[in-house]
């Protein structure tokens, strides 16, 4: 008898403990949860995934960005951002200014410059130097080798466009404007050929004629048309005055061109 009830008491001892421990974890997820809904703080050790987030963020004072993980948090999921709860010196001055730049002027514009020395974040259109990818990414992106290229010591580097002494024209595109646009040539080895941006073309006369007025071999004047490929091979072999200078331009300012890089 003095058994039975023994193991009686035990057991009832047992059963008690389980209740109390039941009712421990109730008493502390509903302080957990009047502590978040009080709007008072919570340590928590360890790691706190939550796969919703309702409410205004309004108590929400302090955000290690370091343990955000790339592309977790896009602009798109974020509503509204306050400046009042942004915390001085968590968002970098410079990357501001930086996103600012390539927003107004995007990597790879090309502009006219008064300068000798391009300004920071530049670089002059001379394609002289050869340039490591890694070292220039977001121009490497927008222009890769279109402008030529070489590889040395393993590495294949790109150019910047040489634009010294030349001048720009807008891509033909299939309009026509400029009908030898399939046969235009790269600035430099590996560069763009044909109707592509970072093609060139020399220097050209379009295909013309010119009225001489000359004998006829009556000595009496003629009207004599020579195109630019007959001169000299009519039986009225006469040179008109040279004129003109070395090449064939229009009027004229010196820039420098610059590439934002």
């Amino acid at each position: 008898m003095f058994t039975s009830l023994l193991y009686l008491s035990v057991v009832a001892q047992v059963i008690l403990e389980a209740q109390t421990i039941v009712v421990i974890q109730l008493l502390i997820q509903e302080l957990i949860s009047a502590r978040f809904l009080s709007g008072n703080s919570a340590n928590i050790q360890g790691t706190l995934t939550a796969t919703t987030f309702s409410g205004n963020g309004a108590s929400l004072t302090s955000l290690n960005a370091g343990s955000i993980a790339t592309g977790t948090l896009d602009s798109a999921r974020i509503a509204n951002l306050e400046g009042a709860k942004i915390d001085n010196g968590s968002v970098s001055v410079d990357k501001l200014v930086q996103a600012v730049r390539d927003a107004l002027v995007p990597p790879g514009t090309i502009i006219a410059y008064g300068g000798d020395s391009p300004p920071a974040g530049w670089l002059i259109c001379n394609g002289a130097n050869g340039y490591n990818p890694a070292s220039l990414p977001a121009l490497f992106a927008i222009i890769g080798y279109r402008f030529g290229g070489f590889t040395s010591g393993g590495v294949h580097y790109f150019l910047t466009p040489d634009l010294r002494g030349r001048f720009l024209r807008g891509r033909d595109g299939g309009v026509g404007r400029d009908p030898e646009s399939t046969s235009r040539t790269a600035m430099y080895s590996e560069g763009a050929t044909g109707d592509n941006v970072g093609s060139v073309q020399d220097d050209q006369f379009k295909a013309h004629k010119h009225t001489w007025l000359g004998s006829n071999g009556n000595n009496s004047p003629a009207n004599v048309d020579f195109t630019a490929n007959e001169f000299g091979s009519k039986n009225e072999n006469q040179d008109t005055s040279q004129t003109g200078g070395t090449e064939t331009r229009p009027k004229n300012a010196n820039v420098n061109y610059i590439i934002k890089i």
